[in-house]
């Protein structure tokens, strides 16, 4: 028998030179694409550069730079609760969300609804903190159903939410892949469905306000004639005709609309971008998660298609929570910062109605003398996540002082009842359940400074 053992000695030699040499590469970032450095070594590598921490200093946001006008409003006699950690604006005026409590204030005699798109990375994935936030602002402002569900969902395609099932759909999204960006829309997703193409979307009950909407839309464009066939259980069906035209549309179904099938006949192709699940009124929240986006990409999506979903399905409110995939070894997020300012202001002038808050990252864990602590890079990147959020004019929230501060992902990952995952940078439901709390308090008692 011949021996391969020289063969395998070298396959071996070769990957760990390409993984040398890939560690020694330095971080990399520009306004369009961050690259962060590779360290075969870095759970064990011991950070003997840095000052260590003094033991008795927590990290907070006392320990961060404020913008005085940020906490005008607390100075002018409403006073912060213990605990709480306030939504910071950095607008010109300081009244930055007064359009957004005025709609809620108004909304059982408005007769149409709040729609709230978040915007996220694989921190929000399967509904973690973002199908609390629904639950608890619908059950307070009324509303229901889960919002836009994407025909493929990028964990195993299940999530708490729903479960999607399809058939000769094809996926691009400006992560992975772009496809035309004449036809990415805000969620940074859009998928092509053919003739025969079929999909399926069961909502799950996981929260009783998600799985309680009123009618779903499926919204798309139909690039070319198209037969949409539908049912509501599979043994009655509906055929709507659509001519050729390549604006947005909306199909509306009513009623039960938990266990939807569609199918495409008699077409060449169109353009699928979701299903919503809504009401007529109260709070609708789009998890418009994406893994591994930066936030970077949302500076390249058209303005006709933005223009185009703000006429049909308008946002009041856009949460922005990025950072994990931009975070690197360097500290230098000059290429960052402006990138997501030209992001933002992008969306701020596609999106003229609505208003945004920026959240900062959570907190992330290093390997330093042995033990698990927030990564020491980890002020100096909410800090530029400020200055962001000045620099746009826009509201900011301390996702990392909500959390609980230093060490909290460490606390949280080895609590006998995990709160996060043992990568030390995501956290589970029941952690993504403690953020929304905290981000609910806040932004109602955000809401008494306009009363």
């Amino acid at each position: 028998m011949k021996d391969y053992s020289l063969h395998a000695i070298i396959v071996c030699t070769l990957v760990i030179v390409f993984l040398v040499i890939v560690s020694l590469l330095p971080d990399y970032s520009t306004s369009f694409f961050s690259y962060k450095r590779s360290d075969i070594l870095s759970d064990i590598r011991m950070k003997q550069k840095l000052k260590k921490p003094d033991a008795n200093k927590q990290i907070t946001v006392d320990t961060l730079t404020t913008d005085s006008n940020a906490i005008k409003k607390s100075k002018a006699g409403v006073i912060l609760p213990k605990g709480l950690v306030e939504i910071e604006d950095y607008s010109q005026d300081s009244l930055y969300l007064q359009p957004v409590y005025q709609k809620l204030n108004s909304l059982s005699s408005l007769n149409q609804p709040f729609r709230i798109a978040f915007l996220g990375d694989s921190f929000t994935e399967c509904e973690i903190m973002t199908g609390d936030i629904r639950e608890m602002l619908q059950e307070k402002f009324g509303g229901g159903g889960g919002g836009l569900v994407p025909l493929k969902i990028e964990s195993a395609g299940v999530s708490p939410l729903a479960e999607v099932s399809q058939n000769s759909i094809e996926s691009y999204s400006v992560v992975s892949k772009p496809g035309s960006y004449a036809f990415q829309c805000i969620s940074g997703k859009y998928f092509i469905g053919r003739n025969n193409s079929e999909f399926s979307i069961r909502c799950n009950k996981f929260k009783a306000k998600a799985a309680n909407a009123a009618f779903a839309r499926l919204l798309f464009r139909p690039l070319h004639a198209v037969d949409i066939t539908y049912s509501k259980d599979k043994m009655s069906w509906d055929t709507v005709h659509y001519e050729s035209d390549p604006s947005l549309k909306m199909l509306q179904i009513d009623g039960n609309v938990n266990n939807l099938t569609f199918k495409l006949q008699q077409t060449d192709s169109i353009i699928l971008y979701g299903v919503a699940y809504d009401n007529p009124n109260g709070v609708i929240l789009d998890n418009l998660s994406l893994r591994s986006n930066s936030g970077l990409s949302l500076s390249s999506l058209p303005n006709s298609t933005l223009n185009e979903f703000n006429q049909q399905r308008p946002y009041d409110l856009v949460i922005i929570q990025y950072g994990l995939n931009a975070f690197n070894t360097t500290g230098n997020y000059e290429g960052y910062k402006k990138g997501m300012v030209r992001a933002i202001n992008h969306l701020k002038s596609a999106l003229p109605n609505a208003r945004f808050v920026l959240f900062s990252i959570g907190d992330k864990g290093e390997m330093r003398d042995g033990e698990i602590v927030t990564n020491h890079l980890v002020p100096e990147f909410i800090q530029a996540q400020k200055e962001i959020a000045r620099q746009s004019g826009i509201c900011f929230w301390n996702m990392f002082e909500a959390m609980g501060g230093d060490g909290t992902i460490a606390r949280w990952a080895q609590a006998e009842k995990p709160m996060a995952a043992k990568d030390y940078t995501h956290i589970a439901p029941a952690g993504g359940r403690i953020i929304a709390k905290q981000f609910v308090s806040s932004f109602l008692f955000e809401q008494k400074k306009y009363q």
